[in-house]
């Protein structure tokens, strides 16, 4: 069945809101770790949500930058800088090694 460029918006958003549940739960339970990587998602979701309403392919990449600007989103430095250092987190928190020596 394919689904219409709607559905696929409404998927996307709705499979953020719950990544944004799910760093809610996280949070609450002091799992930060787990909060920041599911935050991550939450955005990278509805990042791609705008790329499908704007009938944009969608890339299965991960960088909120690349995304962000892809599909247009004007930001400033400073907020270009907070999704840089989202992606390095959500990078660096993949691996055992690193996640370890993180601390937030």
């Amino acid at each position: 069945m394919n689904m219409t460029v709607k559905q696929h918006v409404d998927h996307w958003v709705s499979s953020s809101e719950e990544s944004l549940r799910d760093m809610g739960a996280a949070l609450k339970s002091d799992r930060r770790m787990n909060a920041m990587y599911t935050g991550h998602l939450a955005i990278e979701k509805i990042i791609k949500a705008l790329l499908t309403a704007q009938d944009e392919e969608i890339i299965y990449k991960h960088n909120l930058v690349t995304l962000a600007k892809r599909c247009g989103l004007t930001m400033d430095a400073a907020q270009e800088a907070e999704l840089v250092t989202i992606n390095e987190f959500n990078i660096a928190a993949k691996y055992a090694s690193v996640k370890s020596k993180i601390y937030i």
